[in-house]
């Protein structure tokens, strides 16, 4: 028998000096940069990095707690962990005062109340567009929200323009409850520039409201230094479609406006800036969403310097929610799995606290989804141990470069706005809105084509699954939905608002039609065709058609016998693109005359693509198609055809 060598000869192979030589050889001669892809920032992201990739900004490698605070804003003597925020968005201010107790005795470290976008922007309250909220019309509204609010565990009032008001309500229920106001950790979230975005209008102009915040900032951190008093959100614009880079610009740019317009009322950085809770997006890119959280912290550092203020004024506090573009209506059950990723890009990327969508959000969430939401957070902390380790990520050289870079493309950015006026000038001007829908376009398409992948939906969708009804949202009082457009035109301030999509919608209403079943007719081997079957069956499946069986006939008659035992008006033919002449010549022509409507082709021969065509297939299913509209052609044909 033949000894194993030992482990000190097994060290002592050499490995190669360049990595890149062994990958052109496994490649056969191919450019290496077929191994390098790109995020949606045009950001390139390589195979493999090394040392040579760390950026040689060594202010990143301070520690966590110290300027510019890419590694975290917390010290490692603080502790690890970061706080559970359950949303609480239901429109009835006393359902909502109900779902806030049930939060936290389920598990919630705190709450993040959402107000209604018409609330938010100074209207009266109403429901029916946009994101859900609580519908705040008046003090008794405010009051009985505020009756199952714990004040005491660091809620967060998503507040718009309504802050001062939320502000002034809260620290008089403090009071009478004889709480110590000098220790009260709260957030009252002041951001007129996000109500504006958002709902399209603001019921005072923006000097008004910035001018109702700085007396904010006068009085109350006098009576109650550690309340927060605004929030600069991003999450907006994420659900608008911005990529990772523009939604890290407009967080910060829309940062350093609120910084220019109260230092114009005499506050310092110093001042504001530590009372400023930041918001973002996460999506399911692991490194990409960590390197855009430890960008985020980097830009603004450097901006309270910029502007004046200490070092430690500048260590943002950040808040994560998971993105709303990628749940879906169909599987929802994945989103469980959704929520579980975008807890981990907050836990490793030292977040103060992360929100988990409840799985079923997209149709209104009910008490059991919630508690799993929150419950998916505790196990990442409490059981998985998540929040022990800061900055985790921190020295991987492919996560230290991608932050230099999305750092320096959002920096870019915002050198952009703020030499247009800000971010409030292109929001009037209808910039901001024109760039984000471009933004989103292009990751739609995406989506469409399967480059961007929904696992359940565009991928491995299942079709025995009960695809659920829309569920109206639940009102009050008020009707549902509310058209606001002349609310917004007799507004003080205006701008077009800003759309929300979920890139599965497309999917959606297809599975939403009546269910199809196709003929799949597969000619040629097994073994060379099961890539293509498995393909083609999977795409179909995505948007509602079933190609029962798996049968592989040996020729075209085979083929046309098969079919003649149980005709269909939807026939897909697979076979090798060699192959597709001869069988489309013999099979096209038998096939219309005993009911097929509809004649489909799996794969583009893009040579041959034209005769096929003129031969009598009406749609190729290759990869790379759009999906969606190949998927609406075949339905649409269907239907014309009857």
């Amino acid at each position: 028998m033949t000894e194993p060598r030992a482990p000190e000869a097994q060290l002592a192979v050499e490995p190669p000096t360049d990595w890149s030589e062994v990958a052109a050889r496994e490649l056969g001669g191919a450019s290496l940069d077929r191994l390098t892809s790109r995020t949606r920032d045009g950001i390139a992201v390589a195979p493999l990095y090394t040392p040579a990739d760390k950026p040689g900004d060594h202010d990143l490698e301070a520690p966590p707690g110290v300027s510019p605070f890419v590694r975290g804003a917390r010290s490692p003597a603080s502790g690890g962990g970061w706080l559970i925020r359950q949303v609480i968005d239901d429109p009835d201010p006393n359902r909502a005062a109900a779902a806030a107790r049930l939060a936290r005795s389920q598990g919630a470290d705190s709450l993040w109340i959402r107000v209604d976008e018409a609330s938010a922007a100074g209207f009266a309250g109403s429901h029916g567009e946009g994101r859900p909220g609580v519908v705040l019309r008046g003090e008794e509204d405010l009051a009985a929200l505020l009756e199952g609010v714990e004040l005491g565990a660091r809620p967060v009032f998503e507040a718009g323009a309504l802050g001062p008001r939320i502000a002034a309500a809260a620290l008089d229920r403090a009071r009478a409850r004889g709480d110590d106001l000098a220790g009260l950790e709260l957030t009252v979230g002041c951001d007129p520039l996000g109500a504006l975005a958002r709902y399209g209008g603001l019921a005072v102009d923006l000097e008004r409201a910035f001018a109702e915040l700085a007396a904010l900032f006068s009085a109350v951190p006098a009576v109650a230094p550690r309340v927060r008093l605004a929030l600069v959100s991003s999450i907006h614009y994420a659900d608008a479609g911005a990529t990772a880079s523009e939604e890290l610009a407009l967080l910060i740019a829309s940062g350093v406006e609120l910084l220019d317009r109260l230092g114009a009322a005499g506050l310092s950085a110093s001042t504001v800036a530590p009372r400023i809770l930041f918001a973002m997006s996460v999506g399911r890119d692991l490194f990409g969403e960590l390197a855009k959280l430890r960008a985020a912290r980097l830009l603004w550092a450097r901006v309270v310097l910029a502007l004046g203020g200490d070092a430690q004024a500048g260590a943002a506090a950040l808040h994560v929610e998971g993105a709303w573009r990628e749940l879906t209506r169909v599987d929802p059950w994945v989103n469980l799995i959704r929520g579980a990723a975008a807890g981990l890009v907050g836990a490793l990327g030292g977040v103060e606290s992360a929100a988990t969508h409840a799985f079923t959000a997209v149709d209104g969430p009910d008490e059991d989804a919630r508690r799993w939401a929150v419950n998916t957070q505790l196990i990442l902390r409490e059981e998985a141990h998540l929040g022990r380790a800061l900055d985790p990520a921190g020295g991987a050289w492919y996560v230290e470069a991608l932050t230099d870079q999305l750092a320096r493309a959002a920096w870019t950015r915002v050198r952009e706005l703020l030499a247009a006026g800000g971010v409030a000038a292109e929001l009037r001007s209808g910039a901001i809105q024109a760039r984000l829908a471009d933004q989103a376009a292009a990751q739609a398409q995406a989506a469409a084509q399967v480059r961007e992948p929904l696992t359940g939906v565009s991928r491995f969708p299942a079709l025995d699954e009960a695809i659920p009804p829309v569920a109206p949202r639940r009102a009050v009082g008020l009707r549902d939905p509310v058209d606001r457009s002349r609310e917004r035109e007799g507004a003080a301030e205006r701008a077009t608002p800003l759309p929300r999509a979920r890139l599965a919608a497309g999917f959606e209403a297809l599975r939403a039609e009546p269910p199809v079943v196709a003929r799949l007719l597969v000619v040629g081997e097994r073994a060379g065709l099961r890539a293509r079957v498995d393909f083609v069956r999977g795409l179909l499946a995505s948007g509602g058609i079933a190609c029962p069986g798996d049968l592989v006939h040996a020729d075209a008659e085979a083929a046309l016998a098969d079919y003649l035992a149980a005709p269909a008006g939807l026939v897909v033919l697979c076979a090798a693109d060699a192959d597709y002449a001869a069988l489309v010549a013999r099979l096209v022509a038998p096939l219309r005359a005993s009911g097929a409507q509809v004649v489909a082709l799996a794969g583009r021969p893009r040579e041959e693509a034209p005769a096929l065509r003129a031969a009598g297939v009406d749609l190729f299913l290759h990869l790379g198609c759009d999906v969606i509209a190949a998927i609406r052609a075949l339905r649409d044909r269907l239907g014309a055809a009857r």
